[in-house]
């Protein structure tokens, strides 16, 4: 790590539980980076809500609500998807929030339905598709807590 960088932003975890790296996701399409660098949440089924890692706007939301898209105050392009296969569960989440609305760091945009979501898919993924400069990940510890742990330095 460069000592030297400057990081224009901060990320909170938006959901609780332990920290993994993408790498070590059973899915190719962000083990291997393609969804830009980034971290996994695994819940710990203490709080299934979902919260805005930053201030931002949210730029896209799938019907399902199983993906949101955040562009931050300071320009970057985040990424929340709410487990692997989640895009085929109905009724999964109740949103929050809807296309084009304004966020701010801590608040609830989905609640993850507890009876829908299985124990095998019970994974919330932070990245920052397109990003091209170097993040920190900054938790220094395996569990963290939504909205109050930082996760990552942009």
């Amino acid at each position: 790590m460069n000592s030297m960088l400057t990081y224009n932003g901060t990320l909170l975890s938006p959901a609780t539980g332990y920290i993994k790296d993408l790498q070590e996701i059973d899915d190719e399409v962000y083990s291997s980076g393609m969804m830009g660098s980034g971290l996994a949440i695994i819940l710990d089924g203490s709080d299934y809500n979902i919260y805005s890692p930053t201030e931002g706007e949210v730029t896209v939301l799938f019907p399902t609500g199983h993906a949101i898209g955040i562009k931050s105050a300071e320009g970057v392009d985040l990424l929340i998807h709410i487990g692997i296969d989640s895009f085929r569960e109905k009724d999964l989440v109740k949103k929050y929030i809807k296309q084009g609305d304004r966020v701010h760091k801590g608040q609830p945009l989905v609640k993850i339905n507890e009876s829908k979501f299985g124990t095998d898919d019970n994974i919330v993924i932070l990245t920052l598709p397109g990003y091209s400069k170097e993040i920190e990940k900054t938790a220094s510890v395996e569990k963290v807590k939504a909205c109050v742990s930082e996760i990552i330095k942009y």
